[in-house]
């Protein structure tokens, strides 16, 4: 399971990534550096009592977590991905970055894989593009993250 969900806010920090990482076994990326060579990741701030998502790879021994998404994001909850796991659409995330465009077998849409910007977790995926047909249009641009 990449995603967690938790119910209050705690502060996020910036945190330094350096050299190159090898994603998957198969892509080697550049360091993900923006400004002066720091990531920054990206904090939802005071959400009160609404619900949100962090990556389960990023929980650290002082508590602090890299937030994903709101819950007021999802679009549905009633997605499988990967081997069948459960798998959420959502219309938003923050604190990811993507792979390059792949062609997926299932109804022919081109994907990137999304991970965590601070731990390179594999989250799920983007729709990049879909097949001619509009029904499948609607989801271009939405992200489907495992549970």
């Amino acid at each position: 399971m990449a995603l967690c969900k938790i119910r209050r806010a705690t502060p996020v920090n910036l945190d330094h990534l350096g050299g190159k990482f090898l994603i998957d076994d198969h892509i080697l990326r550049d360091s993900i550096e923006f400004l002066m060579g720091r990531v920054f990741l990206f904090e939802l701030g005071n959400v009160g009592n609404k619900g949100y998502y962090c990556c389960r790879g990023c929980k650290t021994a002082d508590g602090s977590k890299t937030y994903i998404a709101l819950e007021e994001n999802i679009i549905s909850k009633n997605f499988h991905g990967l081997n069948w796991k459960i798998a959420y659409i959502f219309t938003t995330i923050v604190n990811e970055v993507t792979g390059y465009p792949e062609h997926k077998d299932t109804d022919g849409y081109i994907m990137e894989e999304v991970y965590c910007v601070k731990c390179l977790t594999r989250l799920g995926w983007k729709y990049v593009s879909a097949p001619d047909n509009w029904i499948y249009a609607i989801k271009i641009g939405k992200f489907l993250m495992e549970r």
